[in-house]
C-alpha cells in the first residue's frame, strides 16, 4: 500500500468516526437493495485497513458489514464530509455526481419499504441545482432508520425481516446480540430467516434497545452487558440503605 493510500485510509476512518458521511440518492437505493443500514456501511468505513484510489478520484473500500459480511464503499472526500457514490465522475466544489451544479441544502423526501410497509419522511439534506440528485446526511439516514425500527417493532406482527432490520439498525451483530440474550447465534439466524418463531422476550428486548437508541441512551444495553459480566455474589454481602 502507498503512503497516499495509508493517508486517505486514515482521512476516512477520521471522518467516518466523526459521522462527516452522506449518501448519495443511487448509493442508499443500492444499499436498501442488498439490505445494508447506515451503521454497516459506518462500520465498514471506521474498520476499513486500506483503499484504492480510483481513476475518477474516489476511493474503494473493500471491508466488511456489522455482520462481517463483505462490504464495498465507493467514498469520495468532498468538503471534508465522504460521500457515498457509485463509480461517478467527481470534482470538488461542484455536485460529486453530475460535476457541474452546485449543491445548495434542501429538505427532502427519503423512504424504505420493509416487512410490506413504506416508511417516509422529510430530512434535511441537500440537492444538486443542476441534476437534481439528492443527498442524504448519514446522521439523518441513521435516525430515519432506527424510527422505521422502532415503528417496526412496536407491534405484534413482527417477523424475521423486521428483527435483522431492527438488529442493523442499532448496529448490532448477530454474535453481539446473542450473546446479550444468552441464546446461540444459529438461533439468531433462524429467527431472522422465519425458520423458528421469535422468542417475544427476545423481541421486547430489542424493542428496548431501539427505543433507547431513538432517544440516544444505550441503558438496556449497559444492563445486559453487566449481566453478562457479573461476578457471583460473596457469601456475606453488606449493603447500604438509603436513609
Amino acid at each position: 500500500m502507498t503512503i497516499a493510500e495509508l493517508a486517505a485510509s486514515a482521512e476516512i476512518r477520521a471522518h467516518a468516526e466523526a459521522g462527516r458521511i452522506t449518501l448519495s440518492h443511487p448509493a442508499r437505493q443500492r444499499g436498501t437493495m442488498r439490505g445494508a443500514r447506515f451503521a454497516d456501511i459506518r462500520h465498514a468505513l471506521t474498520t476499513a485497513l486500506s483503499g484504492e484510489a480510483q481513476s475518477n478520484g474516489c476511493w474503494r473500500i473493500d471491508s466488511a458489514d456489522t455482520d462481517g459480511d463483505e462490504l464495498t464503499v465507493i467514498v469520495a472526500i468532498w468538503h471534508d464530509v465522504l460521500v457515498i457514490t457509485v463509480f461517478q465522475e467527481i470534482e470538488p466544489m461542484k455536485c460529486p455526481l453530475c460535476n457541474k451544479g452546485a449543491v445548495k441544502a434542501a429538505d427532502v423526501e427519503i423512504s424504505e419499504r420493509v416487512a410490506g410497509h413504506t416508511f417516509t419522511a422529510t430530512i434535511h439534506g441537500e440537492q444538486c441545482d443542476a441534476c437534481n440528485e439528492v443527498f442524504y446526511p448519514g446522521p439523518a439516514v441513521e435516525a430515519f432508520e432506527i424510527a422505521v425500527a422502532r415503528a417496526l417493532t412496536s407491534t405484534d406482527e413482527a417477523g424475521g425481516e423486521t428483527f435483522k432490520y431492527a438488529r442493523k439498525a442499532v448496529g448490532l451483530r448477530a454474535e453481539d446480540l446473542a450473546s446479550l440474550l444468552g441464546v446461540a447465534r444459529e438461533t439468531i439466524s433462524r429467527w431472522e430467516t422465519g425458520k423458528h418463531p421469535i422468542d417475544s422476550a427476545a423481541l421486547a428486548v430489542l424493542a428496548l434497545i431501539v427505543k433507547d437508541a431513538a432517544q440516544g441512551s444505550t441503558s438496556t444495553l449497559e444492563v445486559l452487558r453487566a449481566r453478562r459480566e457479573a461476578k457471583p455474589l460473596s457469601k456475606r454481602v453488606a449493603l447500604k440503605l438509603a436513609s
